[in-house]
Parts: structure tokens; sequence; C-alpha cells
């Protein structure tokens, strides 16, 4: 019996049949590389459908002298050497993992992607600026999480870093005097090294009334949201008719220029309440709303604001309903962080103009909180400080005007409006104790020195003396 051939032997076996042919292409292991079309749709696919790399888990566990002689490697957990390389003095090596290798390359590729979209904000901002087309998105952002540059936060302009929030107050304790003995806190300060827990001394010196955004303007109105033509008509419409209901306070610029030049934010609060009052405006209301709103919240966590932003806020807390609550609370704070009130005293001694428009925007933000107080029913942000009670001060001063005084009333009559809340109450269904009623007469008699004092220089207001006894 012959034996049998090869051939013989694996005919009908498919797993080990061979046919014959002539391609030598279809010996190759490797698949053919795709096409032009299917590179272009897996870099178009969703990043969801694309399968992830797999995750190289094996680690490297014998050392490179036991590799080489393929013997089993007894190593410890505290690492090389192992026993067979201390047994026999030889040099125990271990190879890093090509995983542990692609984990030492991930910082410097994160490193890569950041400043690659540092690179590319910075260019959308330059030609938003410029009003060019925008760039395509980047390729490579559709595979990797978004950072926290990348965004609406890079078209932003925001101070440098400096650290924790601050303390913003005037520091008081003595800093050149080195032999006197230092308060607990600089123990903190010192132990902590928190060198940004108290403002940079730069801002501190700088004065409050100093416009931080002044410059060449670059707002809504330049860039062709709004039309200049509109703009104009809204600044006069608010500097020649509404501002002389918020005594004032708000026309501090003669011209739309240099209100632009100085603010953008007032800019978009003036337009946005002389909108609103226009009922030819009804489509530009909006688009001022919208703008005011934005310049408002990227400034929220600014540490600094100049008087044009409290500005800003009390105009916006005066007239718009939907937002007077919020604006209100935000003004109050930021104007007692810049010590406002504090100007009283050198518009006393000095009648300085800067000074008496300071008290002005106080005095308003103290009407606009007491006014929303009484209408919601709760307590108040602000309290009667120095500036509040000596509020006739103002009145005294060589720089007052007519706007001045009707503020000045205002001022005291909701300074004894606060009184009679504060005792009473913000329940109105809550009975009254019999005790409470020599307060009643004391506030009624103060109501009537109000109404006597005042009447004399505003003659119309005698017609109110008896609406306020009804109503207190």
């Amino acid at each position: 019996m012959t034996k049998r051939s090869w051939n013989d032997a694996n005919q009908g076996d498919p797993e080990h049949s061979i046919r014959w042919n002539p391609n030598p292409a279809s010996f190759s292991p490797l698949p053919n590389p795709p096409t032009s079309e299917q590179a272009m749709a897996m870099n178009h696919a969703d990043p969801a459908q694309i399968p992830p790399l797999p995750n190289i888990s094996r680690k490297v566990k014998a050392c490179a002298a036991c590799r080489k002689q393929k013997v089993r490697c007894f190593m410890d957990k505290s690492g090389p050497p192992c026993k067979r390389c201390a047994e026999k003095d030889l040099a125990c090596v271990l190879n890093k993992s090509l995983q542990t290798l692609i984990n030492e390359r991930v910082p410097q590729t994160n490193a890569l992607i950041h400043d690659l979209e540092v690179v590319s904000t910075s260019v959308q901002h330059i030609l938003k600026t410029l009003n060019l087309p925008s760039m395509p998105q980047l390729e490579s952002s559709r595979f990797i999480a978004p950072s926290p540059v990348s965004g609406e936060q890079g078209d932003s302009n925001h101070l440098p870093d400096i650290g924790p929030s601050c303390d913003n107050s005037p520091d008081l304790s003595p800093q050149d005097e080195e032999n006197l003995p230092r308060i607990p806190m600089h123990s903190v300060y010192h132990l902590t090294k928190l060198s940004a827990l108290r403002s940079p001394e730069a801002d501190i010196d700088a004065s409050p009334g100093k416009s931080i955004h002044a410059g060449p303007h670059a707002d809504f109105i330049s860039q062709g949201i709004i039309s200049l033509k509109d703009a104009e008509m809204l600044f006069h419409l608010y500097t020649d008719r509404v501002d002389h209901f918020a005594y004032g306070v708000g026309a501090r610029y003669k011209t739309l220029e240099a209100l632009r030049c100085n603010s953008a934010v007032l800019t978009a609060a003036i337009l946005t309440v002389a909108a609103m009052h226009d009922p030819k405006a009804n489509s530009l209301y909006p688009i001022c709303d919208r703008e005011f709103k934005r310049l408002m919240t990227e400034s929220l966590f600014d540490r600094h604001v100049d008087r044009d932003h409290l500005r800003a806020l009390c105009v916006a807390s005066y007239w718009l309903h939907d937002s007077s609550w919020t604006l209100t609370g935000i003004a109050s704070r930021r104007a007692a962080a810049m010590d406002i009130g504090s100007h009283l005293e050198t518009l006393r001694e000095k009648n300085d103009e800067d000074a008496a428009d300071f008290i002005r925007i106080w005095f308003l933000i103290y009407i606009c909180d007491q006014h929303l107080s009484t209408l919601y029913c709760r307590q108040g942000e602000m309290r009667e400080d120095r500036a509040i009670e000596h509020a006739e001060w103002l009145v005294e001063s060589s720089t007052v005007t007519v706007s001045d005084q009707r503020l000045v009333s205002q001022v005291t009559l909701l300074t004894i409006i606060h009184k009679i809340r504060a005792l009473f109450g913000t329940d109105s269904g809550k009975p009254i104790p019999t005790v409470f009623a020599s307060h009643i007469s004391s506030f009624s008699r103060q109501l009537d020195q109000w109404v006597g004092r005042w009447s004399t220089t505003f003659p119309g207001m005698c017609s109110l003396s008896p609406l306020l006894v009804n109503c207190f």
C-alpha cells in the first residue's frame, strides 16, 4: 500500500485546502487601505459611533534578564531586584509596558491640545472683532472633551486670575511701623501664604470713580446690532425726558459718543430703559435688553467696578421691573464695598461735585431698595448709615440742584417708612398691640413734619398730606 500524497490527504477539507489564485495580492495578510471617500466618511463620523481604542491592561511582571532566559521571574510587590537577579548579582531592570509609555505622554498631549484651543480661540476673537467670517470648528474637538478654554469664555475680557476671593475693604492696619504689634489675622496671612486674601495694592489705591472700560468703544452699536441713528434717538429720549424722573442720576454724559467711550454697560442700560418708554421702539427693546443682561452677567464676578457701573445698576434697578430686585441687591453690595456713603463728609467739607455724584448714586440705591421692600414685603438690603441719617447735608451744599432736593425728600420719607415697617413688620394681617399707640402718634408727627418741611420747597406737595395721614 502506497503512502498518499499531502494533496490527496487534504482533499475535501475546506479548512486546509488551498486553491491556486494567480493574484498575488490575495496572499497579503493586511487589509486593503481605505479609499479617500471612506477616509472622509470616517473623519466626519459621529465620535460616539467610533469604537474606542482598547486599553492595554497587560503589565510587565518579569525583568529583562529573566525574559531573555525565558524563566519565571519571582519579584515581590516592592519591585526589582527579583529573586534570581539577587542571587546571581545581575542587573534587574523592569522594562516599561506600552500602556505606561502611553500614560506618560498623556500630560504632554493634553498640553498641546490646550495650546491649540487657546490659539484657535484667540483667532476666533480676532475674526469676530474685525467682523470677518469665523473659522470652522477644529476636527480634533469632536474626539476630545471640551476644555474650559473653548466656548464663549475666550470671547470676553477677563482679568488675570490672582487667587481666591479678596477682601476689598480698606486696609486700616499700619503697614509701615514694624515695631507695632500685629493683629492675629496677620498670622493667618503668614502661615497660609495667601497673598490674595486682600486685593492688589494697585487696585486699592485706584480712584473708585475711574472708568475701567475707558477707551475706544467696541459695543453692539459698532457691531451693527443696533444702528447709530436709533441709538441717538434713544439716548436723547432718556436724557431729555426719562432721566428727570430718576433724579438726574443716569444722564452724566451729554453726548452718546462720550457715553460709549466711558461705559458700555451704562450705554446698554440707558438705551434699554429708553426703548421701554418709546412705543415705536418695541423691536429695539429686546436687543438692548439682551445686550445689557449679557454685559451685566459677564461683570458679575469682576472684583472691581467703576462709578458708571453703579450708575447702570441704578438706572436698571429703578426702571426694569423684571430684574430690579436682583440688580438692587447687587448694587447695594457693590456700593457698600466701595464705601461711597463716606463721600458725604467730603461733600460737606469741600463741596466737591464728584462726592455729590457718589452720594446721589447711594441715595438712589437706597430708594430702590426701600421701594422694592415695601412692594414685595421683604427685608431691605440696606440700613440707615451716617449718609442716610444726614441726607439733608446734600441740600445744604453749593452743588445742590432741584433734582437733589427731590432726591433728599424721598430719602427722608422712606427713612420714616422703613422705621414703621421695622416696628410693625410685614404681616398686614397681624393685629397691632395697643402698646404701640404712642409709636403711631410719633410716626404721624414725623410725617406731618416731613410734609411741612418740603411743602415750602415744593408747593404742590400739600395735597399729599391727607393721603399720608390716612395711610399711616
